[in-house]
Parts: structure tokens; sequence; C-alpha cells
């Protein structure tokens, strides 16, 4: 677990698709499968990476809302890769830490697997 863990309910608590910010929404689509659901995965992380640096740039708490219908696979999906990219996490830990916040979410491994990978 890395030593920069997000404080509980900023991340996983209720996991997704959609993030709010100045620029308006990204989504994150129900309908996206493999090497597309992995790409977007990506994308959905980077984009909380941006919320977060905009937050902290202006000396505020980030707080990113990520959500999906259920919160069960494309929601925790992003947060997992972000907490990976950009929090020093390994994948299993990631899926551990928002199984700790959200204990129903089932992200699709391969496609959090592809996403890191690909560059």
């Amino acid at each position: 677990m890395s030593a920069t863990t997000p404080a509980p309910g900023r991340l996983c608590q209720a996991a997704g698709s959609l993030a709010k910010s100045q620029r308006g929404l990204r989504r994150l689509s129900a309908g996206a499968a493999g090497d597309e659901l992995a790409r977007l995965v990506k994308v959905a992380a980077e984009g909380v990476h941006s919320l977060v640096q905009e937050a902290e740039a202006k000396n505020q708490a980030p707080r990113v809302y990520i959500h999906c219908t259920a919160g069960m696979g494309r929601a925790p999906a992003v947060a997992c890769v972000y907490l990976v990219l950009h929090k020093g996490f390994k994948l299993n830990d990631a899926l551990d830490h928002c199984k700790r916040h959200r204990n129903v979410c089932a992200p699709n491994w391969s496609a959090m697997e592809n996403a890191l990978r690909s560059g």
C-alpha cells in the first residue's frame, strides 16, 4: 500500500465514469469492451488525475466523484488504474483498496492490465 493512500471516500466510495470539471463531463460508455474499454479506462484515469492536479493547484483538497451505473465495474477500474499510475499502488493493492470502500466492486481485470500496458 502506498504512503499516499487517499482518504477514505475520496476515490472509491462511489466509484465511475463521469467526472465533472470546468471543461464539462467526461463519459466512459457502458458499451465499451476489449481494447476500447482499456483505452477509455486509461483516458478516464488520466482525467481523474487532471482534476486532482487542478484542485491541488488551487490549494484545494482534491475530490473527484467517479461513478457508473452500479459502481461495480467501470468506476472501480478507473479508480484502480488511477491509483496504480499516479499513487504508486500495485494493481492488487489498488483493487483491495477499492474493495474496502465498495466491497461489491469487480472491475474487468484484463481491461485494467491492458490500460496499464498501453503507452
